[in-house]
């Protein structure tokens, strides 16, 4: 019913061909060489988070260039929803993206969308975290998408993943490079940026992926070419000073596009290792390899 035929032609599409923001055809510099290959996306299922706009739109996009048989968007906006869709159908064939409405502070409604998935295209291969905010004034809010969010992906995806015929599956959160580093205006954000990585260090550990099959895995781009940044720029963070002190911190960083970070995430999805952390700053793709704590602790003194 569904065709696994990729479109000829897809990767050398043009972003301008669509009713959204234009994407500039750059290349992510990676190796592959030597690498183990844990997927093919040949006849894949994707759900993505937040999937409507920005880097979960331009991963959509790369998904379903590199084969993907079917990708799920999800967003809380019907009508933005209904478009993108259209927009990647117009791009890839009938009936290779769908919407769905997901808020992903409701697990009930998280779980009938990947139950609906499942049902539809027979399998759920690729779970792609994406939704965020960036939003410290509404502080439970930024915690609620960003981090909780990211956990009840994980935890439902552990649930239903292994009932995949091959059992095997894989989850991408989408970290930021501030699960790496401060930002000191928008220290929530930070927080949850960095209790993303935990999380995927955590549960994606080689122990749990024996057990599971399931890689867990974290991108983690810097700045984007996304609506998120253009819509957040207009909102007060903690106070209007801070605010205009981390767009500009944000605004002096290299900048790269969501077409950048779509690749990166198709090769994470076929070479990462569980557990991995790949940074993806100005259209480069980077594995990270944080050190162990004793190795750069200093000793003060004995208590």
């Amino acid at each position: 019913m569904f065709s696994c035929v990729r479109k000829i032609g897809c990767a050398a599409m043009n972003f301008a061909q669509l009713t959204r923001p234009t994407v500039v055809q750059v290349a992510v510099r990676t190796k592959c060489e030597g690498k183990k290959k844990y997927m093919d996306l040949d006849c894949k299922v994707a759900l993505i988070t937040g999937g409507v706009s920005g880097i979960g739109f331009g991963a959509a996009n790369e998904l379903l260039c590199q084969g993907a048989k079917a990708v799920v968007i999800t967003g809380l906006e019907e009508c933005q929803g209904r478009q993108a869709a259209k927009d990647l159908n117009a791009m890839h064939g009938h009936g290779r993206c769908l919407f769905m409405r997901l808020d992903v502070e409701a697990k009930k409604m998280f779980e009938e969308v990947i139950k609906e998935t499942m049902a539809r295209y027979g399998s759920l291969d690729i779970l792609f975290n994406d939704a965020g905010v960036m939003n410290d004034k509404e502080w439970e809010k930024c915690v609620e998408v960003n981090l909780n969010g990211m956990i009840r992906g994980c935890a439902l995806a552990l649930e239903y993943m292994p009932t995949n015929a091959s059992k095997t599956g894989v989850v991408i959160n989408c970290a930021g490079t501030f699960g790496f580093d401060a930002m000191p205006y928008v220290p929530i954000y930070t927080a949850t940026q960095h209790g993303v990585v935990g999380l995927t260090k955590s549960w994606g550990s080689p122990c749990h992926f024996e057990k599971t099959g399931i890689r867990i895995m974290a991108l983690c781009p810097g700045v984007t070419e996304t609506d998120m940044i253009t819509k957040e720029r207009g909102k007060v963070q903690l106070t209007p000073e801070w605010t205009n002190k981390a767009f500009e911190m944000l605004d002096s960083m290299p900048k790269q596009t969501t077409l950048a970070t779509g690749k990166a995430l198709a090769y994470i999805v076929k070479y990462g290792d569980p557990g991995t952390l790949w940074p993806c700053e100005a259209n480069v793709l980077f594995q990270a390899h944080p050190p162990e704590r004793t190795t750069f602790q200093t000793k003060v003194m004995d208590v």
